[in-house]
């Protein structure tokens, strides 16, 4: 590899290819990450990192094989992380055979494109808990049963098998099966930012009340940079493998909830089941969170709970920060962006 090693990254301008781009930076990489459009894509998460001048941006449609390719020509990377993807399951939905294009078919493009211009360099992908659909068993390990329930799962699992056809070939291919990750970084069409955003309105008194779908709903969620913090451990590793990243913590939105509210000085008092269930507060009996019915199931996939068992024993890796951290940590940015 070169003096200064070069990293490319797909999607540099999310949350995870910024948490991405910072640690990086830290460690002495020359950095460049791909955006939709540089002149329309607007960079906020790397200026609330302070990076937005340390890295090179360059516009790169996934669903374009041409501008794929010439991204991995022109950069030379030593190493390509992909953490690009349609990553709504509703667009997933409405855009199927453009999921299965973006979120699989390319990641062949990349893989085929820096493998024959470097054979020395390496690449991540980020793959998905979707991956394994609605499991019988949890938690689930590398090597538990693929099932996929949406094009989006679908397209994660052609990814892989994009990955896994490299590695058998020789080639330093990773990757990364992610489950799920939040930071200040979220925008608030994902539960976690907008459960911070609506108990920090809370705090207004004429404000409505919090409103969101199964508070029973199960996840297994950690922050973002520490799952960032894996994907740099398994591109370093002596030999490519795929490995789960996850905290193998079961934990509910209710949970989410109270951990902030708590920090907000807001005590809950739940009353009701199911679609019925309400948060009231134990001072004054304001209604603080209810059910909206457009969100609510009553039966969640709740067992998407990752075993990061291979992750900690041959890299090293431990998610640092836990779920009571994260939301501290989520409700801190949310107040001081207000601010």
């Amino acid at each position: 590899m070169s003096a200064q090693r070069h990293a490319l990254i797909f999607g540099g301008s999310g949350q995870d290819g910024s948490y991405l781009s910072d640690l990086l930076l830290k460690q002495g990489w020359k950095v460049t990450g791909t955006c939709q459009n540089v002149h329309s894509s607007d960079p906020w998460r790397l200026r609330m990192l302070g990076i937005s001048d340390r890295i090179e941006l360059i516009s790169c449609a996934l669903s374009d094989e041409g501008a794929v390719r010439s991204a991995v020509t022109t950069t030379k990377p030593d190493a390509v992380f992909n953490v690009a993807a349609i990553s709504s399951l509703e667009e997933a939905r409405e855009n199927p055979d453009q999921t299965i294009q973006i979120n699989g078919t390319a990641v062949g493009w990349m893989l085929d494109e820096l493998f024959d211009q470097n054979s020395d360099a390496r690449f991540f992908q980020a793959s998905s808990a979707q991956i394994f659909g609605s499991p019988e068993t949890a938690p689930q390990t590398e090597t538990s049963v693929r099932s996929p329930e949406n094009s989006y799962a679908e397209a994660k699992i052609l990814a892989d098998e994009n990955v896994d056809r490299a590695r058998s070939q020789g080639q330093f291919a990773v990757s990364g099966i992610l489950y799920n990750h939040e930071s200040p970084l979220r925008t608030e069409r994902f539960v976690s930012r907008k459960i911070a955003s609506g108990l920090v309105d809370l705090l207004d008194e004429a404000s409505g009340p919090l409103e969101i779908g199964s508070l029973d709903a199960v996840r297994d969620w950690s922050f973002a940079k520490d799952f960032m913090e894996g994907a740099v451990l398994a591109v370093e590793a002596s030999a490519p493998d795929q490995y789960i990243f996850a905290s193998g913590v079961a934990s509910r939105v209710r949970d989410w909830i109270n951990y902030g509210a708590e920090y907000l000085g807001l005590e809950i008092n739940w009353s009701g089941q199911g679609i019925e269930e309400e948060g009231r507060c134990a001072r004054t009996g304001r209604l603080l969170v209810k059910v909206d019915p457009k969100f609510y199931r009553a039966i969640d996939p709740a067992r998407l709970i990752g075993d990061p068992s291979k992750a900690r024993s041959v890299l090293g890796w431990t998610p640092k920060m836990d779920l009571q951290a994260l939301v501290h940590l989520m409700i801190d940015a949310e107040r001081s962006q207000r601010n």
